[in-house]
């Protein structure tokens, strides 16, 4: 019955990495990772370490996280098991080390799907000011879910002197950065002039990044400014 679902369970889990090969009378599975199971059972081992680290690195150590049941080393030209419907055929991998080949697969896309989710939860963090002021007006940001089903990660509309950005952007400072270039356009509807912005905010924003002593001295005459209307918003509330 154990061998019956196992051979189940390679038929639906089963790496195209490994699979060979595949008829009406069972499952049949080679090693292509290397000539001897330890490379199969290490290159598992190592997916499996990474999620542990990643689980690590956001929780701490924990007391027990994995237990590792699998033996390593086995010397195993061909296995042949026998199920009700076929048979499972094993070479150059341990029946263990097979099963812990799927698991791990499974481990990695858990990570890769936590990892996306993770990134989410971090951008939804990342509120950006919720006001500036240009030439005395003032102008709103505004970080909000999705308008658009996922298809614009930012806007300006000028007449409502405001700025939208999508909640889950993972790039929340790009997008603000390309959505001032056009608030300081006056919000030109030019196709020309929008590639233009495509292809300068992301590097004007990363030589403000990577030079605080320029953004210091392109700031420092404003910074005083910026006090006073920051004081002027607080009376206005």
């Amino acid at each position: 019955m154990k061998l019956f679902l196992l051979a189940a369970l390679f038929s639906i889990l089963i790496p195209s990495c490994l699979l060979n090969g595949q008829s009406s009378s069972g499952v049949y599975i080679q090693s292509e990772i290397g000539a001897n199971t330890p490379y199969a059972h290490d290159y598992a081992m190592s997916k499996i370490k990474a999620y542990e680290d990643y689980q690590k690195q956001k929780h701490g150590p924990p007391e027990h996280f994995f237990k590792y049941m699998f033996n390593s080393g086995k010397s195993v030209d061909m296995q042949e098991f026998s199920v009700s419907d076929g048979e499972i055929k094993l070479e150059n991998i341990s029946l263990e080390d097979a099963f812990l080949l799927l698991y791990s697969n499974e481990v990695e896309k858990a990570m890769s799907r936590e990892k996306d989710w993770d990134a989410i939860q971090t951008a939804m963090k990342n509120i950006p000011p919720k006001k500036f002021i240009l030439d005395k007006h003032y102008w709103t940001v505004e970080d909000t879910p999705d308008w658009s089903k996922g298809k614009i990660l930012g806007d300006t509309t000028c007449g409502l002197q405001r700025v939208r950005v999508l909640a889950t952007n993972l790039d929340k400072e790009g997008t603000v950065m390309h959505e001032l270039m056009h608030v300081a356009s006056g919000c030109e509807d030019n196709a020309e002039l929008h590639s233009l912005i495509t292809k300068m905010a992301p590097k004007l924003l990363v030589i403000l990044q990577e030079n605080s002593d320029l953004t210091a001295y392109l700031t420092s005459n404003g910074q005083r400014k910026a006090e006073k209307n920051r004081r002027r918003l607080v009376r206005k509330r």
